[in-house]
């Protein structure tokens, strides 16, 4: 309710400087009530009613209790927001002016989805302000006189029910009761909403002009009122409209004002709304609040659930039903029988059913639960039985579960800190117990490897009540380590006291191996990408620097001093180009030439070089398999593998020692694929070199394949020896496994796959005898770099060679476009920008046919090579090369030609 009051106004001095703190206090408010609190959850939807008037007016509560009623049928989470505006006791503009300051203040931050109006000064303040106080919101109205479209143009959304009430309906219900009445007076004040009633009421009049005379009393003040009502006739009726507001300003109840007339009435009072049945009024064809009220809680229920507004019209025509009072019908002898099917009548004397209904009904349901109480008695009896049978049933279901689970099941004090429980026999047997009694008397704190760990687990338990997959390192009972996955719930009473903690382990001891498998061969892996990708670029510039050292060799004199620093300029490229041979056998990028092979003939070929590489203080002891099967391998690149770890095995063993070197037919199974990343089981060839030296930890054991990684000091090794071992085994299709301890030994056992296939000599390649490196062919030198293609063509110019050159593919085919002669030879880099050695290849041969293709790179890829192996149609040479070989080489092919 709002209220206003009129003092003296004070000095506007006096007042600043209290407004200037009024002001302040709100901007702080206002910018604590604007910024979200910790965790806000996101907007509800609301729903206000925005009632035109005041609490306790019975159809304004009628129409709120159908509303609330429907709301908490279809929306029983809803809390809906209920404002009233008290436009009968503060019909102002200026009374307007401050609810919607209020509400302005009132619902700037809540997300209004409908509002429902109630009555005309409602909808009227709601669509006027919409814009400002509910933007998002569709309006929903009810009780509407005079319903027009024009009251709703300024809303995009808005739908109702209007409030018509029937005058037609109720003249013609009171003309049956009363057929001789001649006078129908109709009592109203001169309010807007009685206004609109009246209206309807002068149209219902030509309904009857040929029955019944109506009058209007309107505007009157009470005592006027009652005094014309003492004066009517016995031939007359009263038919109540609004009287709330007389001409004096008093403002009256429904229920008063028709106490009131009922008082000094001695004809029937008939009504049109059905609050004031009960009242004073015989009855009538009367409009409810409370179904307005519905009808329009319905429509909001509808939008809210998404439905579309567009199928929702206005609901013109008031649902109205006939309702009397018998009180009343009694006290003017109407009688019941003349009215309508279906009617509504209140006060109605009950039958002797109606009247004791209830003690009826009551002693009933006694006899009735007397009678079932015998049967329910039986009926628990043996529910019971069937209740202990099956709960017995389910604990040997659980008691089996439990026990044949092959995940640890256990059960502790809530602080971890004492012995277990309940314990399951695959607990027990995970931890190298003999049974679960064992383990449980086992203190928990002792099965942690890391004390710090175990008091996290318990803070986590008692904090948040439950852990899910925590992996720890837990230590058997022998003293050995393994990784096991941790769930556990803290069980709690009613109180929330902890009582225990039931949890499972299980061992992912394997998962974890598979898992370190996977990321050293995922680093190793990056780590060759990269060493392939740095050796061909190094080998470019080691070609470039062997081919002008060769070049000054031939154009010094032999005795020239000079010729000795350009020496040992070849000397350290042929160093870097061994450094780089090794690069290429970690990155799996080299070039091999495989045949089916006996490792056995590789070792005892390699025997006594062996022994004079570590020796006389190591014994070199074969163990092979005289049934060994065959493997197909590239010899060399086995001799290298055999070379590198008999070196690391000396090196381990300063003091001398034993190396083996065995050779077997093995299978790897399923169990060996499982624990071993990306083998597959079948049949195979191992190669094992073991050392009594002075082993390898972990750590190293992590990293031992890792380039230019060393235990060794300074200037002792490259660290490249292992990661090309590493590297052959992996690009001739094998597994190297490494085992070691501290102070026992090492271990490698290389596996590479059995073959059936038989060796034939006949398929090698026979190189053709070259009598002269001289030529006089043209040949096309197409190499990106610029210095190396600079070197190569100086060469072949000296040898007689008519040397065409190009930077890249497109130079060279507009060269070879250009050139009118033959084109005898392409000597082509493999990898180029935007076009690759071997596309060039293929377009200009389609041109020349007559061309010979020789290829050259430091590096291999899928053009010319697949799994490092060069096609048998291709003639390749591999960066850096000397003079001498890229000469010879050139002749070859050239030859292959003749």
């Amino acid at each position: 309710m709002i209220c206003s009051f009129s003092r003296k106004p004070k000095p506007f001095r006096q007042i600043l400087p209290k407004l200037c703190l009024i002001l302040f206090l709100s901007g702080i408010l206002l910018t604590f009530s604007i910024l979200p609190s910790p965790g806000q959850a996101e907007e509800k939807k609301q729903l206000l009613i925005l009632n035109s008037y005041h609490r306790g007016f019975t159809w304004t509560d009628h129409q709120v209790e159908g509303i609330m009623g429907v709301l908490a049928q279809n929306l029983p989470e809803m809390e809906p927001l209920v404002e009233y505006m008290d436009w009968k006791h503060f019909p102002t503009a200026e009374n307007l002016q401050r609810l919607y300051q209020l509400y302005l203040y009132k619902y700037a931050r809540q997300k209004i989805e409908v509002v429902i109006c109630t009555d005309n000064a409602a909808l009227e303040f709601a669509a006027k302000h919409q814009a400002a106080l509910f933007p998002e919101a569709a309006l929903v109205f009810c009780g509407i006189n005079g319903f027009q479209e024009e009251m709703i143009a300024t809303c995009p959304r808005a739908t109702g029910v209007v409030e018509d009430v029937d005058p037609v309906g109720t003249i013609d219900l009171a003309l049956k009761l009363q057929p001789h009445t001649k006078t129908v007076v109709v009592i109203s004040d001169s309010t807007e909403s009685a206004q609109g009633t009246n209206e309807a009421i002068k149209k219902a009049a030509t309904h009857f002009a040929d029955r019944v005379n109506i009058r209007f009393l309107v505007g009157l003040s009470m005592a006027e009122v009652l005094e014309k009502v003492e004066q009517l006739p016995h031939d007359s009726i009263i038919l109540m409209s609004n009287l709330n507001r007389d001409r004096l300003g008093q403002v009256y109840s429904h229920e008063k004002a028709i106490s009131l007339i009922r008082g000094r009435s001695r004809v029937p009072i008939y009504g049109l709304w059905s609050f004031v049945l009960g009242r004073g009024i015989v009855g009538g064809n009367l409009l409810s609040g409370q179904v307005q009220g519905e009808y329009a809680a319905r429509f909001a229920a509808r939008i809210l659930w998404g439905e579309d507004l567009r199928n929702m019209p206005v609901i013109r025509q008031s649902p109205c039903l006939p309702m009397f009072d018998y009180q009343q019908m009694e006290r003017f002898g109407l009688k019941t029988s003349l009215l309508p099917p279906g009617s509504l009548v209140i006060n109605q004397p009950s039958s002797l059913y109606q009247a004791y209904k209830n003690l009826i009904w009551g002693g009933s349901a006694v006899i009735l639960v007397l009678s079932l109480l015998v049967i329910v008695l039986i009926l628990n009896i043996e529910k019971r039985r069937w209740a202990e049978k099956a709960l017995q049933e389910s604990e040997v279901r659980y008691r089996s579960l439990v026990q044949n689970l092959p995940m640890g099941v256990w059960r502790a004090p809530p602080g971890l800190e004492g012995t277990f429980l309940l314990a399951n026999p695959a607990i027990a047997a995970m931890f190298g117990y003999a049974s679960p009694e064992e383990f449980i008397n086992t203190p928990a704190p002792q099965l942690c490897t890391d004390p710090a760990e175990h008091q996290d687990l318990v803070d986590t338990l008692l904090t948040q009540g439950k852990v899910v997959g925590r992996e720890m390192q837990l230590k058997r009972k022998d003293g050995t380590l393994f990784w096991g996955s941790i769930t556990a719930n803290m069980v709690k009473n009613n109180h929330g006291e902890s009582l225990f903690i039931d949890g499972l382990i299980e061992d992912i001891t394997l998962r974890k191996l598979l898992e370190d498998q996977l990321a050293q061969a995922q680093r190793m892996e990056a780590v060759g990408h990269l060493a392939g990708g740095v050796a061909h670029d190094f080998n470019n510039l080691l070609t470039a620097v062997i081919g002008h050292s060769e070049i000054l060799l031939l154009e010094l004199p032999p005795d020239e001093p000079l010729s000795e620093h350009v020496q040992e300029i070849m000397k350290a490229a042929e160093r870097g180009n061994s450094l780089t041979r090794q690069l290429l056998a970690f990155g799996r990028r080299q070039i091999l030439q495989p045949w089916v092979v006996n490792l056995n003939s590789i070792v005892t070929d390699m025997n006594k070089m062996l022994q004079r590489l570590i020796g006389e203080d190591i014994d070199v002891v074969p163990m092979l398999d005289p049934d060994l099967g065959l493997v197909k391998a590239d010899p060399g690149q086995i001799e290298q593998i055999i070379m590198n770890l008999t070196l690391n095995a000396r090196d381990a063993m300063p003091r001398g020692g034993k190396l083996t070197l065995e050779t077997a037919n093995v299978y790897l199974d399923e169990d060996d694929a499982l624990t071993h990343l990306k083998v597959k089981p079948g049949p195979y060839v191992m190669l094992a070199v073991s050392d009594s030296g002075v082993g390898m930890d972990a750590e190293t054991q992590a990293r031992i394949f890792e380039p230019f990684f060393t235990t060794k000091e300074r200037g002792r090794g490259t660290g490249l020896g292992l990661s090309t071992v590493y590297g052959i085994v992996k690009q001739s299709g094998g597994h190297i496994w490494l085992y070691s301890e501290v102070g026992k030994g090492t271990i490698f056992k290389i596996y590479l796959p059995r073959v059936e296939e038989v060796f034939e000599p006949s398929r090698m390649r026979v190189a053709p005898v070259i009598s002269s490196l001289q030529g006089e062919e043209t040949i096309l030198v197409v190499e990106d770099d610029d210095s190396l293609r600079a070197v190569i063509s100086k060469v072949l110019q000296r040898y007689g060679y008519d040397v065409l050159t190009a930077g890249n593919g497109d130079e060279a085919l507009a060269v070879c476009g250009s050139h009118e002669g033959p084109i005898h030879l392409l000597l082509t880099d493999v990898v180029m920008p935007r076009m690759s050695g071997r596309e060039l290849a293929e377009r200009l041969v389609h041109l020349h046919p007559e061309t010979r293709v020789l290829y050259m790179s430091g590096y291999t890829d899928n053009a010319v090579v697949h799994h490092g192996v060069l096609a048998a149609d291709l003639q390749f040479i591999q960066k850096p090369f000397k003079i001498i070989a890229l000469l010879q080489k050139v002749r070859e092919v050239l030859h292959t030609q003749d």
